[in-house]
């Protein structure tokens, strides 16, 4: 199996991005946190590091949407890469809503790899990657995120300095 994914340039996944934010807790609630690692940049785009964590994954899921998701996804020659919204997948229903503002336009995010865990009987994890397909030019991005009823939208705004050097020197995997 790749993990390649046909969505995201070549570039990023021969170079190694060039780290140029983080950790940051982007919402937190009593029993749950949305948080991103850090934020990687590449000559044409960033990647961020996401962690999602619930004690209660009841909290945050809605069993009729997610008796629906299964029921669709479990359908012969189904993918959710075909129902694809603004170039991403849709979100599963007890994932958190993550949207980011670049240069001026709010767009919703969907994760490019991810690992779905129970850190502990009852719990919701979520580790994932995000792709953000363009450089801010002012150098600012915008997380909106929210988790069901857990957690209301948060706004978090970042300051990458120096972001078109840092992602100029993304390290190539191979050389010419």
């Amino acid at each position: 199996m790749s993990l390649y994914n046909p969505r995201e340039p070549l570039s990023t996944w021969l170079s190694l991005g060039h780290i140029v934010h983080g950790p940051v807790v982007l919402a937190r609630a009593p029993g749950a946190v949305i948080a991103l690692r850090c934020i990687f940049a590449y000559p044409d785009g960033l990647k961020a590091w996401l962690v999602a964590h619930a004690l209660d994954a009841a909290s945050v899921t809605d069993p009729v949407a997610m008796a629906k998701a299964s029921e669709a996804a479990s359908r012969p020659g189904h993918t959710r890469h075909e129902e694809l919204t603004d170039g991403q997948p849709p979100p599963w229903p007890d994932d958190p809503s993550i949207h980011v503002s670049v240069n001026g336009r709010r767009r919703r995010l969907g994760v490019c790899e991810r690992v779905d865990e129970l850190a502990e009987p009852g719990s919701k994890y979520v580790d994932c990657d995000l792709r953000i397909d363009e450089l801010p030019t002012d150098g600012q991005v915008t997380f909106i995120v929210s988790w069901a009823t857990v957690l209301p939208e948060t706004s978090t705004t970042l300051h990458l300095p120096a972001l078109s050097q840092a992602a100029a020197s993304a390290i190539p995997l191979t050389q010419p």
